[in-house]
């Protein structure tokens, strides 16, 4: 990205303020967005890379993606760009988010006030380096750890933030049971185009905006926003889809590319309902793309495979952390408690005939029977 490349300048809580050229965002020190993101492989090695002479941080390990947002430009976007040309990965990758932090630092005689995102990417394709980098190298995660403990002026100071903010784990502490929960509820996949975009009311308007910037990006045609009162939204003083609807008008969406689905009260009537409204609009799409919070993906996942198997389906939500996830009234406690009955939900409810089977793996059972030990119980149901 040349110094003349548009960026947009936010606030702290990522609010768009106005755009300015990369060289004015250094110069005055302006907050701007900035992808950043760890490559790992099948083995579980973590990929770094040393930046070429005349660079921030060279002679020192960093992140192997790292680059500007440009102006208008989504973070995923942005994110998949930066793969190609950093080290030319194209086409379809793996990919999840991790969270966001503003590093603001003088280096290489700028002030540098970025905004993260931060992702990480799974691949096994052989990196090809730009003129941005020198060399490559991957580690283990052992080899990591040591060497940040023992070594740590071997990795750049934008590397070591984010570990220090998101992988406490490579700092010698173990994942923290909300992370492995956290982690598990999502499905990690990567958008593709399809028919039709779903999204499931809730408590939540950020699945409205992710439903959106997925409608303006050419996903999908249209939006079927479903939701009536759930047991969170019994206040609301309309239905949850009517409300993601309206919100989508605001943001731009045409009434006639969207369709309310306002009666259900759960994510099995969610999906049967929703399909319903489409046979009688005399519309049959094959493909959906899934909308809903990023703790409900894998659960609404497995609703929607067993309720209408041979539909194509791929769950998403908006980009945020754990951290991140609290909304209006809902702080971090009530999160967790949520978390832990679609966890459980996941397990009991393929009994039932509810949802498609999906395996827990044994550390995220062990985190589960923790959580509850802890009182996370509100949101749990009789077996």
């Amino acid at each position: 990205m040349s110094q003349d490349e548009l960026v947009d300048v936010i606030d702290g809580r990522g609010n768009f303020k106005k755009v300015v050229s990369k060289k004015q965002a250094h110069l005055g020190g302006l907050l701007h967005r900035t992808v950043i993101s760890e490559v790992i492989d099948s083995e579980g090695r973590w990929l770094l890379t040393k930046p070429s002479k005349g660079r921030q941080d060279e002679a020192q390990y960093v992140s192997p993606i790292g680059g500007h947002v440009r102006a208008g430009e989504s973070e995923e976007d942005a994110l998949r760009r930066e793969a190609a040309e950093e080290l030319g990965l194209e086409g379809y990758f793996k990919y999840e988010y991790v969270g966001r932090a503003i590093l603001n630092r003088f280096v290489v005689g700028r002030q540098e006030n970025h905004f993260f995102i931060v992702f990480k990417i799974y691949s096994d394709a052989k990196p090809i380096f730009n003129h941005e980098a020198e060399s490559g190298k991957y580690f283990t995660v052992n080899e990591l750890r040591a060497e940040l403990s023992q070594r740590p002026e071997l990795f750049g100071n934008a590397f070591r933030f984010v570990v220090q903010k998101f992988f406490p784990e490579l700092g010698n502490q173990p994942e923290a049971p909300i992370a492995l929960v956290w982690d598990y509820l999502q499905m990690h996949q990567q958008v593709q185009k399809a028919d039709c975009i779903l999204a499931l009311g809730s408590h939540d308007v950020r699945v409205a905006h992710r439903a959106v910037e997925l409608y303006k990006q050419g996903y999908a045609p249209y939006i079927v926003f479903s939701g009536g009162f759930g047991r969170l939204t019994g206040d609301f003083p309309k239905p949850e889809a009517e409300v993601f609807a309206d919100e989508a008008e605001k943001l731009g969406v045409p009434r006639d590319k969207m369709f309310i689905e306002n009666e259900s009260t759960n994510t099995g009537e969610n999906i049967k309902l929703s399909m319903q409204l489409l046979k009688e609009k005399e519309l049959d799409p094959q493909s959906f793309i899934l909308v809903t919070k990023p703790y409900m993906e894998r659960r609404a996942y497995a609703a929607f495979k067993k309720l209408v198997p041979d539909k194509h389906v791929i769950p998403t939500s908006p980009l945020y952390s754990f951290a991140e996830a609290p909304y209006t009234s809902f702080d971090q406690e009530e999160v967790i408690h949520i978390m832990i009955g679609d966890l459980q939900r996941i397990k009991v409810y393929p009994v039932k005939g509810f949802q498609i089977p999906q395996a827990i793996p044994d550390k995220v059972w062990s985190a589960y029977i923790d959580l509850v030990a802890r009182g996370y119980k509100k949101y749990l149901i009789s077996d």
